[in-house]
């Protein structure tokens, strides 16, 4: 099981226990972790983390598919960058237009933000999302804001030394 499908399954909450997984690290990664053996942190972790850094790239495909009824994905992939070091990592949508909202509105409305619990990206969430009402209420910004969400959930997991599934209220079924 690669990291995109630990995330969809940590998103659902379906994520079997003990899985160790390793996945494929992005440009500019080294190595994406092993989500089966995160390191223990006390729950009484309290750290706020400060957002220093939010940017999105649009991957440049060498070879893109033929022949099929799709040939371009739009997937971004969405960086974001806490003062203690810690980066979170996740994916949306809308190609290149996405990268730039992500990299020229949604980052001056996150950057000098603080995160220290769920309801910390839960509130991001929605003041992100009230600001983007100009774009539309669906479509572009939208994917957009999914891969800055995605970003901030692995980053608060990475920063606390927990699965996102976790983070999510933990597992809810044993096996997939």
């Amino acid at each position: 099981m690669d990291y995109y499908a630990v995330l969809s399954l940590a998103i659902l909450n379906e994520l079997p226990p003990g899985i160790q997984v390793r996945g494929r690290p992005f440009a500019g990664m080294t190595d994406m972790g092993d989500f089966g053996t995160l390191p223990s942190r006390s729950t009484n972790w309290n750290e706020s983390l400060k957002i220093t850094d939010v940017s999105a790239v649009y991957p440049k495909w060498q070879r893109l598919p033929q022949g099929v009824w799709q040939s371009h994905f739009w997937q971004i992939v969405v960086r974001v960058e806490a003062d203690n070091g810690v980066v979170g990592y996740g994916y949306g949508g809308g190609g290149v237009p996405a990268c730039l909202v992500v990299n020229q509105h949604f980052s001056e409305l996150v950057v000098g933000s603080e995160i220290e619990t769920v309801n910390d990206i839960r509130t991001l969430w929605d003041r992100v999302y009230a600001l983007s009402l100009p774009y539309g209420r669906k479509g572009l910004p939208v994917m957009a804001l999914s891969g800055l969400d995605l970003a901030l959930w692995d980053l608060l997991g990475k920063a606390q030394g927990r699965p996102v599934y976790d983070l999510l209220g933990g597992l809810r079924k044993p096996r997939v």
